[in-house]
């Protein structure tokens, strides 16, 4: 498992997708589209749900 930590103002797509969101926290499997798991404050619970599910 790694961390990517994405300046989103140096990137207009994601500033045009997440500019209210931020910080946004996303979760990422090989194979599967990018999941937004929580934003504004940490949701420990969505965190916990997603490392711990099996991949599809």
């Amino acid at each position: 498992m790694h961390v990517n930590v994405v300046d989103i103002d140096l990137h207009a797509d994601l500033v045009q997708r997440y500019d209210e969101l931020v910080p946004v926290l996303m979760g990422c499997r090989d194979g599967a589209p990018d999941q937004q798991l929580c934003h504004y404050f940490l949701d420990e619970n969505a965190v916990k749900s997603f490392i711990s599910s099996p991949p599809d």
